[in-house]
């Protein structure tokens, strides 16, 4: 069998090499940006957590009231246990209210629950 080698010569200019190489430069500064971008996203998304991990495990509410819940937060979703046959529907009330006060002050100025959206009414009082 016989060995067949082709050479092929290909005569590019500098200026086709340059416009070549800016367009490479140019394709990894969009790439170091939407990497960039990307990291800026999620710090901002752990400051938020951590905020509200904090909010949480610190002095939740307002003056000597204790809450009748238990809260605890995965990620960004906060989950909040009652004793059912111990606690009154009034108490919860008060407690989730006090707690959705305690985010308002915090700087959380919306929610989103179900796929819906609630903004806190700065009109009103807490």
């Amino acid at each position: 069998m016989a060995d067949i080698t082709s050479t092929i010569q290909l005569n590019y200019s500098a200026e086709d090499i340059n416009a070549l190489l800016a367009k490479v430069s140019n394709l990894e500064n969009l790439v170091n940006t939407l990497i960039n971008n990307a990291i800026q996203a999620e710090r901002k998304y752990i400051q938020k957590i951590d905020k509200l991990k904090r909010i949480i495990t610190s002095n939740l509410f307002r003056g000597n009231y204790t809450p009748v819940g238990d809260y605890s937060i995965e990620d960004n979703k906060v989950s909040v246990n009652y004793n059912l046959t111990e606690t009154s529907s009034e108490s919860i009330m008060n407690d989730f209210a006090r707690f959705l006060g305690s985010l308002y002050e915090n700087g959380i100025s919306k929610i989103e629950f179900n796929n819906i959206e609630y903004t806190w009414d700065s009109n009103k009082n807490l």
